[in-house]
């Protein structure tokens, strides 16, 4: 039911994107346009004698602008371009893969989070904090098995005390990190 709901906010967010995107699109079309000298309809005069004065200078200048005009109508695009297809594309994100629990203290900090596979609805990761929203724990389980896989532990200045792994399917330890307070390994065990 979580997924059909995902699926649904996608969808919304995609169409309301492409909807923004071609406002946006049809705004800048108007701004161009607007912007854009229009010819101007002038009476014709009797030629004179009087050579014309730096005809080629108005003209560089004109192409100058145009060459302005095109170079940010350019960059315009290309932003809407890259700004569309963040909207459109699919993002792979892990987050989207994991559903998250957040569990509060009654001060309103965090007590723990809790990330549970989408698929399999088992427990992957639980952040623990203290009181003063300093990571205390972390506990990693696999997905498949649910074994817990990682554990680590931290010391109260937010450092890691110490981290041990286990083996996916069986659950033993394999290895164990205990780390000195500067954050420099102090020593590893391989089990």
């Amino acid at each position: 039911m979580k997924t059909n709901n995902s699926n649904k906010k996608q969808k919304l967010t995609t169409i309301w994107g492409l909807f923004i995107s071609a406002v946006i699109i049809i705004f800048l079309i108007i701004l161009l346009s607007t912007l854009q000298p229009k010819p101007q309809h002038q009476p014709q005069e009797q030629p004179t004698l009087t050579p014309p004065t730096n005809p080629p200078q108005e003209e560089n200048k004109q192409l100058q602008e145009k060459e302005k005009e095109q170079q940010s109508y350019n960059t315009l695009l290309k932003k809407i371009e890259t700004e569309v297809d963040k909207l459109v594309k699919p993002k792979e994100d892990k987050k989207e893969e994991t559903i998250k629990k957040i569990e509060y203290n009654l001060d309103g900090t965090i007590y723990y989070i809790r990330e549970f596979d989408s698929k399999t609805s088992k427990l992957i990761k639980q952040t623990n904090y203290n009181e003063d929203g300093i990571i205390d724990s972390i506990y990693e389980h696999d997905p498949q098995t649910g074994k817990e896989i990682k554990k680590t532990l931290y010391n109260p200045n937010g450092t890691i005390w110490f981290i041990i792994e286990h083996d996916p399917q069986t659950g033993k330890e394999i290895k164990k990190t205990l780390y000195n307070l500067d954050g420099t390994i102090k020593t590893v065990e391989n089990y």
